[in-house]
C-alpha cells in the first residue's frame, strides 16, 4: 500500500472523467429512449435539465468515492473490483432515487412501465461496472487512458 499522502492527481482525476463519459453517455441513452421513444410527452426542457444534473452528480459521486476509497490504497484486481462496486452502488442507488421523484414528478412516465424504467437504468449499471474497475486499474485500461490524455 502506498502511504496516503502520495495520493497522485490520476487517483481523483481518472476516477472523475472516466465516470463523467459513463453518466453522460448513459444519461444520454436515457433522454433518448424515455423522450423520444418510450413517453414523448411532458416538457423536454425538463427531462433534459434533469439528465444534465443527474449525470454531472452521478459523475462526480462515483469519482470522488474511487478516489476516496481505493486512491492510494488498493491496486490491481482488488482496486478494480472495489471501484467497479463503488461505480455501480452510487448508480443503482440514482435510479432508485430517480423512480421515486418521477413516480412524484412524472418527468419520464415511470407510472407507464415501472419495472421497465428501472431495468433500464440497473442493467448497464450492472453491465459497466467491470469496464469501469477495468480501465482505471488493469495495465492495459490505464495505458488506453494514458493515450487519450487521462
Amino acid at each position: 500500500m502506498r502511504d496516503r499522502q502520495v495520493v497522485s492527481r490520476t487517483d481523483y482525476v481518472r476516477p472523475l472523467a472516466v465516470a463523467a463519459v459513463f453518466t453522460v453517455a448513459g444519461e444520454a441513452m436515457v433522454f433518448i429512449v424515455w423522450e423520444l421513444v418510450h413517453y414523448p410527452g411532458g416538457d423536454v426542457t425538463a427531462k433534459l435539465l434533469w439528465v444534465t444534473l443527474a449525470a454531472m452528480v452521478l459523475a462526480a459521486a462515483i469519482g470522488f468515492m474511487v478516489g476516496f476509497i481505493v486512491g492510494g490504497r488498493y491496486h490491481g484486481t482488488v482496486a478494480a473490483v472495489v471501484s467497479s462496486f463503488c461505480y455501480a452502488t452510487v448508480l443503482i442507488a440514482g435510479i432508485l432515487i430517480s423512480y421515486e421523484i418521477d413516480m412524484a414528478k412524472n418527468l419520464f412516465g415511470v407510472r407507464r412501465d415501472p419495472e421497465l424504467f428501472v431495468l433500464t437504468g440497473i442493467l448497464p449499471a450492472i453491465l459497466t461496472a467491470p469496464l469501469y474497475g477495468w480501465l482505471l486499474h488493469s495495465n492495459l485500461g490505464k495505458a488506453l487512458l494514458s493515450r487519450i490524455g487521462l
